[in-house]
């Protein structure tokens, strides 16, 4: 019995072992498929990241060929030939005698003898540069700039408006009105020192081109329709600019000679006072007082600083450079040049101080945006422009080109100015038309475009001097966008589409 009983004991014993193998045999199985199955996994994910990369690889190849290519045909793209004839011959010779940035002197101003006795041009540096660049240097109808200067010119025009300013300050602080004389006297000094002030203010204006980049903004081209289309005017610059009255030096000479009798009468007085020549005499107390000698010093200061900022203002605002010989004397020499620092120099009325900080090349210059100006803001300006036998512009109005000269030192101005100087037409405010000059047995005369004929443009170069390395710069043409629009124009513009 206790036999049996052990053997059925061992039996189960065997029995509960071999189910726990089978068990943990199973469970060892299930690992190692589970196992099996994230391998696999695994190395699927990694063979699609594989062909992933070696797709975007083949990609980027493919880019990096088709890049390789298109540089390899714009490298091997022939250069544009150059529209003057001869310039690889003047660039060898010019290499050939090391040509500095003046022309050699001789008596032709402009050729050199090579070696094998043959005439070749010579041409300074920057002429070369543009001639790469396809356009000549011509200055015959120019506008130049020497923004070195003007940016010199600036500082000094603020340090004599605020001298100005305070002067006319402290002139107020000493009025008094101690009895008749005192009265009238300071009276009669601060309506000359208001004078003298306003007038100063009104040049010192034409230096801030704030008015003169919002009236731009808001003003629209003159562009019409014509038998070609629409024709693109862009003049809206040109109608930003001042104008006054013709005979504004004459005015500001009589306004100052003024002034300055009136000063050197008080002068007089009181210098006489003090030497005793007017003892016992009403005038006498213009130097037994402080107050007169006082008051007349500052007024006498005052004239003084505005005289100093008319006359650099002129000076440096209103040039007009002549046309100079081929030999670079005088006209009578050869055939007239325009002016240019590189060949010419710093002419003989300019040593002193240096060339101004804007001049314009030609006479013609000058005159042709004074007619476009003109005629774009004003009623009338053609009766205005009296013809002549020399074909000159005589309007009644002058221009302030230092408007422009600062615009043009903004990075987007200088483009913009450049592009109005060139394409702006000539076109009639009153009429809205385009016009051109024309010629007949009386003389020089304006009349309206033909429908076959094209509007005349102004045609006139912005060109930016350096005065260190004596170089010219001319800034590429960008067009000038406002907010506005004209409505009668934009009128017109919609009926027709």
């Amino acid at each position: 019995m206790a036999t049996a009983r052990a053997s059925f004991a061992l039996a189960a014993s065997s029995s509960s072992s071999a189910d726990a193998a089978a068990k943990s045999a199973a469970a060892t199985g299930a690992g190692a498929r589970v196992e099996s199955e994230a391998v696999a996994l695994a190395d699927q994910h990694g063979q699609e990241v594989k062909d992933d990369d070696e797709e975007h690889g083949e990609e980027q190849e493919k880019e990096k060929k088709e890049v390789q290519a298109k540089e390899g045909e714009e490298k091997t793209q022939p250069l544009p030939t150059l529209p003057l004839e001869g310039l690889r011959r003047n660039v060898e010779a010019a290499l050939a005698t090391v040509v500095s940035n003046d022309r050699p002197a001789d008596d032709s101003g402009s050729n050199h003898t090579s070696a094998a006795g043959s005439r070749v041009d010579i041409y300074s540096l920057s002429e070369l540069k543009h001639m790469a660049h396809g356009r000549p240097l011509d200055l015959s109808k120019a506008f130049v700039i020497n923004f070195r200067r003007l940016l010199e010119l600036q500082k000094i025009f603020a340090i004599l408006h605020e001298l100005i300013r305070s002067t006319a300050i402290a002139a107020l602080t000493l009025v008094a009105a101690g009895d008749g004389w005192q009265m009238g006297y300071s009276i009669m000094f601060v309506i000359i020192l208001f004078g003298l002030y306003g007038f100063h203010a009104a040049r010192y204006d034409t230096m801030d081109t704030t008015d003169f980049l919002h009236i731009a903004a808001i003003l629209d081209d003159d562009d019409c329709f014509g038998a070609s289309g629409c024709i693109k005017n862009p003049n809206r610059l040109l109608k930003a600019v001042a104008l006054s009255r013709r005979g504004r030096r004459k005015r500001a000479s009589l306004t100052i000679l003024i002034f300055a009798a009136i000063c050197l009468t008080m002068w007089y007085l009181c210098l006489g006072s003090w030497a005793g020549s007017f003892s016992g005499t009403t005038s006498a107390a213009f130097g037994e007082d402080e107050f007169y000698p006082t008051l007349l010093l500052v007024g006498t200061l005052m004239l003084g600083f505005c005289v100093i900022f008319d006359w650099f203002y002129w000076r440096e605002t209103q040039c007009i450079m002549s046309a100079v010989g081929a030999a670079g004397s005088s006209t009578a020499a050869g055939t007239p040049a325009p002016f240019d620092p590189q060949k010419h120099g710093i002419p003989r009325s300019h040593r002193l101080l240096g060339l101004p900080a804007m001049w314009f090349t030609s006479k013609e210059a000058y005159d042709d945006l004074r007619l476009w100006i003109s005629m774009s803001q004003q009623y009338h300006s053609r009766q205005a422009w009296r013809p002549s036998t020399s074909s000159r512009q005589s309007l009644g109005s002058k221009i302030f080109p230092e408007e422009l000269a600062i615009f043009a030192l903004n990075r987007q101005g200088g483009g913009q100015l450049a592009n109005a100087l060139r394409n702006a037409k000539l076109f009639g405010v009153e009429d809205q038309a385009f016009f051109t000059r024309d010629c007949d047995e009386n003389g020089a005369y304006l009349r309206q475009l033909e429908s076959n004929e094209e509007p005349e443009s102004l045609n006139m170069r912005l060109v930016f001097f350096d005065s260190h390395t004596g170089q010219y710069y001319e800034p590429e043409e960008v067009p000038f966008e406002g907010f506005a629009h004209h409505l009668s124009r934009l009128a017109s513009r919609m009926s027709r589409n």
